[in-house]
């Protein structure tokens, strides 16, 4: 994902985004960790508008506090269960 990543910002130079969507559940605790990596180079690489929607698939099991904590700091802002 980091190549691509790369590509696109290098082949347009300034990429505007307004929703982002993670599908494939269930995301586990480990796999969070990646996840943030990633939107942390999506933020360091593109510009994601005001209102842009992070939403993430997510197994109602795995929707403890913890879990719901580290998807708000990582920047998911809706959640489909």
């Amino acid at each position: 994902m980091k190549e691509e990543i790369f590509y696109v910002k290098k082949k347009y130079k300034k990429v505007y985004l307004d929703s982002i969507h993670i599908a494939e559940g269930p995301i586990s605790f480990f796999a969070l960790e990646l996840l943030g990596k990633i939107f942390a180079l999506i933020k360091e690489n593109f510009v994601l508008e005001t209102k842009t929607e992070v939403s993430i698939e997510a197994a109602p099991e795995n929707c403890t506090d913890a879990f719901l904590k580290i998807l708000k700091n990582i920047g998911i802002n809706r959640i489909s269960i």
